[in-house]
């Protein structure tokens, strides 16, 4: 379900992107984790595409950090297509203000299908957007 919500909500971003973000699941970039440790990585390489290492345990939460990683994969992903070398990896800004874009496209996909996602709990999370633009970007 997960995957069908994000690959979904990246349509909202082109379907290039959206293309990506298929790519991402079907070729297996996402190391799905239900560990005690907590939290979420995306990896790349020049040579290869970028790797996500996530703590699933089919949350909200986990739900938005996943769309989260996705966009900052795709991203990288992009960057290494068509820079250099030496001019390829991202800067952590320009990468967080992406992987945002991940997260406000499932917060309007969510917002769009009222039947996912119960309409109070749409406003709070709507809270907590602007407190994370807030803080990260």
């Amino acid at each position: 379900m997960a995957q069908n919500i994000i690959t979904e909500s990246s349509k909202l971003l082109g379907k290039e992107i959206s293309s990506v973000v298929k790519q991402v699941f079907d070729d297996n970039w996402i190391n799905w984790e239900n560990s005690g440790h907590y939290g979420q990585r995306s990896f790349s390489s020049y040579t290869t595409h970028p790797y996500i290492k996530i703590s699933w345990d089919g949350t909200l939460d986990s739900l938005f950090n996943l769309a989260h990683e996705i966009l900052g994969t795709v991203a990288r992903y992009y960057s290494g297509l068509t820079e250099s070398f030496f001019q390829s990896e991202l800067s952590i800004l320009k990468t967080e203000f992406i992987s945002y874009l991940g997260t406000w496209s499932l917060y309007e996909y969510l917002r769009k299908h009222p039947e996912i996602i119960d309409l109070n709990l749409l406003i709070l999370l709507k809270m907590c957007l602007y407190s994370y633009i807030l803080t990260h970007i």
